[in-house]
């Protein structure tokens, strides 16, 4: 969603500073129209729009209770396995969440197709209200991570960009910590990262639209996508295993009408998240200790 919004800026920019020097405005207006429907249709039919197409070429649709399934032409015995997986993920939310929402998941054929939807190149994403799957990556724990992002997303009301990318992504780990996001939950990774200064723990760095682009920046770079993602989880199981579940609940209602996270975060906790990463790294510290004393 990042890219599609900076990417749509930059259109809009720079249709309005070539529309600005041309001196034949209506000609200029008309060939432009043409290129934007051109566009939109490339957009909904192969691009990121495609969750949205009423014609989606080379995949099929099912409604099944809450969800909608949209998966690729002929691979029904494919889809079966996957909305056996995708209820199984929805039961682990629904033990968390207590409102059911409505949902339309896509199971991309591959990499590529995920790619041209969502931008991003392996596992799975939120983009637009939609859930999207690869084919690649089907497992309980990957869908349930995935819909972790979009019940957050609904349950609060609020969009991604309101979220520290620390919060959304170690939530959805920790609901979702098994087969492919099991590797982020390793006491080894931990460690490193603690004891790795270049990697920051500050984290302010993952807040806003600047965090998001940086998030986003370290997975295409590749650099420190394993320890963003347990230092994330981390977080989250210290937050709610030393401070309670019940506060959580508290926060994530309180999400819903307070416009900054660090105010509603601030108002329940008692401490900013500054604070956190210092009480975190502390007590991760001592875990480790532990862990290597047994």
């Amino acid at each position: 969603m990042v890219i599609i919004i900076g990417l749509v800026l930059f259109i809009s920019i720079l249709a309005c500073t070539e529309w600005h020097k041309s001196v034949d405005k209506k000609k200029y207006l008309i060939k432009n129209s043409l290129y934007l429907v051109l566009s939109l249709a490339f957009l909904f039919l192969f691009g990121p729009l495609f969750g949205f197409s009423p014609l989606k070429i080379g995949y099929q649709t099912q409604k099944i209770e809450n969800k909608i399934i949209i998966y690729p032409c002929g691979w029904e015995a494919k889809k079966d396995q996957f909305i056996q997986l995708a209820n199984q993920a929805e039961k682990n939310i629904l033990d968390f969440y207590p409102q059911q929402f409505p949902v339309t998941i896509i199971l991309a054929k591959n990499n590529f197709d995920l790619f041209r939807f969502t931008g991003m190149r392996g596992g799975g994403n939120n983009s637009l209200g939609r859930v999207y799957i690869s084919s690649s990556y089907i497992d309980e724990g990957l869908i349930t991570a995935e819909l972790s992002h979009y019940y957050l997303f609904n349950t609060a009301n609020r969009s991604s960009l309101y979220f520290p990318r620390w919060f959304d992504e170690g939530l959805a780990i920790y609901l979702g910590h098994s087969g492919s996001t099991a590797k982020f939950t390793q006491a080894e990774t931990l460690e490193r990262l603690l004891n790795d200064d270049r990697y920051s723990k500050d984290l302010n760095y993952w807040n806003g639209f600047g965090g998001q682009l940086r998030w986003m920046w370290q997975i295409y770079r590749g650099g420190y996508v394993s320890y963003m993602y347990t230092h994330s989880y981390y977080l989250v199981k210290f937050l709610i295993e030393e401070y309670g579940l019940d506060n959580f609940y508290i926060l994530i209602d309180e999400l819903k009408t307070n416009s900054s996270f660090e105010n509603a975060f601030q108002g329940i906790y008692g401490f900013s998240t500054n604070q956190l990463a210092n009480y975190f790294a502390s007590s991760a510290q001592q875990y480790l200790l532990q862990m290597r004393n047994l």
